[in-house]
């Protein structure tokens, strides 16, 4: 006699104690900013190489995600003090030591999976005959964007190892993450803070975040929270798919920003260029010996993506912060009165040996015993709208005897039209939370100083500045605050921010 199959027991929804709800949430984000999640390999060149997953393309590991948004949701309850809000984050997402009552985060966080150019996020391993391969986003994706990085030192010139080349996820690529969180009810307003987050523009992804990297904007967000304990609410969890690439019946739901930390932002309004200008690099399009670098981007018209044909200029801002760094180190050096034979070498007194720099534009460690340090100003690159006018420009010293040209000085450079650049420049500050390295009144005062030099057409960023490129000026100068942080040192007072 066959025996009959038994019939499928029903769940004891009672089971699923202190932990009944499934917060769900599928999030969609769109880079504004190149990505650099470094993979730990380098390349030939010296820099780093992203990571990616097993069919070759970048990818944002969960963990890095999960890190992220840890940090942003201690920083936003600052106001209940630093052992509160780890004790609060710990109930999410676990405690970072071993204690006696350990335990798994409750927060599940997925990879983040880029997004082929119909839309939808490339989830699973890819079979070598899969039309996917051949997507335009997905090899462009592949490919990434070598950007080219050199430290200058006060003479001008590539300072010790201050020259390599990083590989990195051009702005416009999209990515898919799924967020899960077994909670109870009260539950309910720290997974609207975590969301909530997402819309933080200093919430930032990868490395570089100081200089243009990481930048994202939410573009869907769909959200359920499922109760265990009820027939329908075990069936529609059971209904979801894990896959990324899978249609999800989630719905979408509009989340008020949150606020990370306390921060301000300062607007260089009309920022122009007075003479012309170029951030070198770039592959020539003619004979010529320096290019600018120009990239091109990745639009999207509704559930289509496209990689432009033609590549446009941009301004980097790690040439801006560079440029900056010089600066303000020049007058925090006037105003302490530490001149040139005060110190043994200028090395002592510039770069991250300056206060004022490492403060406000942070430092790399030095040795085991110093950690480093990220600043506090957060600078984006400045992309134009479409490819620049551009003009060929010879150079030649002739030398003085023979009249003939000197070896290695003729060449020719191709500048940038200094129309071409025109727009309001924003740079946000973000103070440290504890404030243990407080930014002095001479700090601000040198960096007040340097932002009036930009508005003066005193500052000059780029290649070929020794020769008159890159002249930027602006024609005002904009303080969230009204100026209270430059003039006196007062941070905005934001108060509590429960979600």
């Amino acid at each position: 006699m066959t025996p009959q199959p038994e019939e499928p027991k029903t769940p004891d929804f009672s089971t699923f104690g202190n932990a009944p709800l499934r917060y769900l949430a599928r999030i969609t984000i769109t880079l504004t900013g190149p990505l650099a999640v470094s993979a730990g390999r380098t390349l030939d060149t010296g820099g780093a190489d992203v990571v990616r997953d097993a069919n070759g393309l970048p990818a944002i590991p969960g963990s890095s995600l999960a890190g992220i948004l840890r940090h942003a949701f201690e920083d936003s309850l600052w106001h209940l003090g630093e052992k509160a809000a780890a004790q609060r984050a710990n109930l999410l997402f676990g405690p970072t030591v071993e204690i006696e009552d350990g335990h798994a985060s409750r927060l599940s966080v997925t990879w983040a999976h880029i997004h082929a150019s119909d839309d939808r996020p490339v989830d699973g391993l890819l079979s070598p005959d899969d039309v996917r391969l051949s997507d335009p986003l997905l090899a462009d994706a592949r490919e990434g964007r070598r950007r080219d990085r050199v430290r200058l030192s006060h003479k001008g010139a590539a300072d010790g190892r201050g020259k390599f080349e990083d590989r990195m996820v051009a702005a416009g690529h999209r990515f898919t993450f799924n967020l899960c969180l077994r909670g109870e009810e009260g539950d309910r307003a720290d997974w609207r803070r975590l969301l909530g987050l997402l819309h933080d523009p200093n919430v930032r992804l990868g490395g570089g975040t100081r200089h243009g990297n990481g930048a994202f904007i939410v573009d869907r967000m769909l959200v359920e929270t499922l109760d265990l304990r009820t027939k329908a609410g075990f069936a529609r969890y059971g209904d979801i798919p894990a896959r990324l690439d899978a249609d999800c019946p989630l719905p979408s739901l509009a989340v008020d920003p949150v606020t990370a930390r306390p921060c301000l932002r300062v607007t260089l309004r009309g920022l122009r260029a007075e003479s012309p200008w170029l951030s070198g690099g770039g592959v020539p399009e003619g004979a010529e010996s320096i290019a600018p670098v120009r990239e091109r981007r990745i639009v999207w018209e509704g559930d289509r993506g496209t990689v432009e044909e033609t590549p446009v200029h941009y301004l980097r801002a790690t040439s801006l912060k560079g440029a900056l760094a010089h600066r303000l180190a020049w007058h925090h050096n006037v105003l302490t009165e530490r001149f040139a034979e005060d110190v043994v070498t200028l090395d002592d007194a510039t770069g991250a040996n300056n206060e004022a720099v490492r403060i406000l534009l942070g430092a790399l460690p030095t040795t085991k015993d110093d950690p480093g340090r990220r600043g506090w100003l957060v600078l984006d690159d400045v992309v134009l709208d479409k490819p620049a006018a551009t003009q060929k420009v010879e150079h030649v010293s002739l030398d003085r005897f023979s009249g003939g040209a000197r070896n290695g000085l003729l060449f020719s450079e191709r500048v940038l039209d200094p129309r071409t650049l025109r727009a309001d420049y924003v740079i946000d500050v973000v103070p440290p939370l504890d404030n243990a390295e407080a930014a002095t009144d001479t700090m601000r005062e040198a960096l007040r100083r340097t932002l009036n030099d930009i508005q003066r057409g005193r500052f000059a960023v780029g290649g070929g500045t020794g020769r008159g490129n890159g002249r930027l000026r602006c024609e005002a100068i904009a303080w969230s605050d009204g100026g209270a942080w430059i003039e006196t040192g007062t941070l905005p007072a934001t108060g509590e921010r429960e979600a």
